[in-house]
């Protein structure tokens, strides 16, 4: 599936779209945005397992909640900076070197998932300044010295 076509539908906001070879979000973006703001709710998306490389599309999402983007080509994730209203967000397993200050303004007891990916040793910091949970296995992307030593 390469492009989506949707309608306005008021009460919808959970969407499984995983396995679908999806390659650009910017429809399925303008139409969260479109939808009504019922009940409060926000949008519960699995995008898992797709051909996706650019997420800035959903920069103007603003009611995202539960969002599964694990096991795509994503690199960069600026998009997804200060989106209050994630409680959990899965990017495990992309190609994800730079986080920068994308989670610093999230919630509190927010899930954040990126094992799978390979930061530079620079990312420390910014991981640690993050208020969510971050869950993230640790593997570096190291440049010709070590995380951690001076360089020679």
């Amino acid at each position: 599936m390469k492009a989506l076509n949707f309608l306005i539908y008021p009460n919808f906001s959970i969407s499984d779209l995983g396995g679908n070879r999806i390659t650009d979000l910017t429809v399925l973006s303008e139409f969260m945005v479109s939808q009504l703001r019922n009940n409060g709710w926000h949008h519960v998306i699995g995008l898992y397992s797709n051909d996706l490389q650019d997420i800035s599309p959903s920069k103007s999402s603003n009611r995202l909640g539960h969002v599964d983007l694990q096991d795509n080509r994503i690199r960069k994730i600026s998009a997804l900076k200060a989106k209050q209203s994630i409680w959990h967000l899965n990017l495990e397993r992309n190609e994800i070197g730079v986080v920068g200050d994308t989670f610093d303004a999230y919630e509190n007891g927010a899930n954040i998932y990126l094992n799978g990916n390979v930061l530079l040793c620079s990312e420390g910091g910014n991981l640690a300044k993050s208020p969510a949970n971050i869950n993230w296995d640790g593997t570096w992307r190291r440049p010709r010295w070590r995380c951690g030593s001076r360089r020679k």
